[in-house]
């Protein structure tokens, strides 16, 4: 295990955050997944410590935080000037039937079952490809380096890099469960135009968005904290919750739902619509 190797190694864990969302279905999960507090115990078993946090409305999705932070990203009141990092995660539900479509594998060739492993995987490789460019995920970043996978009978995911950024999608097309989610670090001043890219691929009923950042990351310093609210407004839908969370002096996130004009409100559970 990584954290045991760590500590056997003699090394200190300056950074590690864990998160995840409320489950619709608690009880389904196994046993250590059902409360948030035993998963933070089994943490702190392993000797990481730090803070646990609940950001968002019980009565809607809301997200669990845990962050074991030893960064000194303030000095004499003034943000650590190495301390840049930013990062934007996108999770969307009840996507699009139609855009959740493009995501199912298409028939295969009359001659699948002649076909060499390698003309497969050509196949497979190529169809995702195709995906990437018709669903209009190639345009997010188009300078961006991808590989994309398209999984058998649906589902797909990519991972992109340009320079030192990354970019990240995974998508779960299915009616019942649809979902899909982004997540990148690329170093702009501006999410706006990213975050209105990616919406209208995926076009949610409803989703949630969420930024970290440090005080010196590009976006800070364009807009400041001060601004938030002008970061979040999302053509087509309607804003239903924001939250300022500060984790450690210096280094905070936003988080905002959205539900889509015209769906159904959410339910009193958080757990989908009425």
């Amino acid at each position: 295990m990584l954290l045991q190797e760590i500590k056997d190694q003699g090394w200190e864990i300056e950074w590690l955050q864990y998160s995840r969302k409320n489950y619709t279905y608690p009880t389904y999960q196994k046993a250590i997944h059902k409360e948030f507090t035993d998963e933070i115990g089994f943490l702190r078993d392993l000797g990481v410590f730090g803070d646990s946090h609940v950001v968002g409305p019980i009565s809607q999705d809301h997200y669990y935080f845990f962050a074991a932070d030893a960064i000194h990203r303030c000095e004499k009141g003034l943000p650590a000037p190495q301390e840049t990092d930013q990062d934007l995660i996108l999770n969307m539900h009840d996507i699009d039937h139609e855009a959740a479509r493009m995501f199912f594998q298409p028939e295969k060739p009359c001659e699948w079952q002649t076909m060499s492993d390698k003309e497969k995987q050509e196949w497979e490789c190529k169809e995702a490809k195709r995906i990437t460019k018709e669903s209009g995920i190639a345009d997010i970043f188009p300078e961006s380096q991808i590989q994309e996978k398209l999984f058998e009978p649906c589902g797909y995911s990519m991972n992109g890099l340009q320079g030192e950024a990354y970019q990240t999608i995974h998508i779960t097309p299915e009616s019942h469960c649809s979902y899909a989610s982004f997540e990148t670090n690329t170093p702009l001043q501006s999410y706006t135009g990213t975050v209105e890219k990616v919406i209208k691929i995926f076009q949610p009923n409803r989703f949630t968005a969420m930024f970290f950042g440090d005080l010196n990351s590009p976006i800070v310093k364009a807009q400041g904290t001060s601004s938030k609210e002008a970061y979040w407004e999302v053509t087509g839908y309607a804003m239903k919750c924001l939250c300022f969370q500060e984790f450690e002096p210096g280094y905070f996130m936003i988080f905002a739902n959205y539900l889509r004009d015209g769906s159904l409100p959410l339910s009193p559970t958080g757990i989908g619509r009425c």
